[in-house]
């Protein structure tokens, strides 16, 4: 299992680096995976250009084209939206998961389906993923999601 943190910097490259944005010890030690087999990659961003045009990480793309996971999830776009895809790599099965916010001028608003998930694993060829989507997520809201 594998997780990069953090989001990539802006197409332009006006954006200095910020503590949000990957840094360089960190791509130092992406560049030193080598061919170590990954299962599992767990994101905050996505893959470059996957989501919106120059949006994303070059880092998260490489390591799906090179180590070709099973699984990818990762966050960070669309608010409550869940997506799952095929990467372009034909073997990584991506999951978009919703995000966990919450729209503090509607206490009412409660976690939906998508924003987590359980993969059981027992190994490469046998393993399932299913997103969570049971009544008791409707009792988190803005005040007690965090208590999960």
């Amino acid at each position: 299992m594998l997780g990069i943190g953090r989001i990539g910097m802006r197409g332009d490259g006006t954006v200095g680096p910020k503590s949000h944005h990957l840094q360089a010890y960190e791509f130092e030690r992406l560049s030193q995976l080598g061919h170590r087999q990954i299962d599992v990659l767990v994101t905050h961003d996505a893959p470059y250009s996957l989501i919106f045009p120059e949006s994303g990480l070059h880092s998260i793309q490489s390591v799906l084209e090179d180590q070709r996971p099973l699984y990818h999830f990762f966050g960070h776009y669309f608010g409550d939206t869940c997506l799952q895809m095929c990467y372009l790599n034909h073997v990584t099965t991506t999951w978009k998961l919703a995000e966990p916010h919450f729209n503090k001028k509607a206490s009412d608003y409660t976690l939906k389906a998508g924003v987590m998930g359980i993969l059981r694993w027992t190994d490469r060829q046998q393993q399932h993923f299913e997103l969570v989507d049971a009544p008791w997520l409707a009792e988190y809201n803005a005040n007690s999601w965090r208590m999960l």
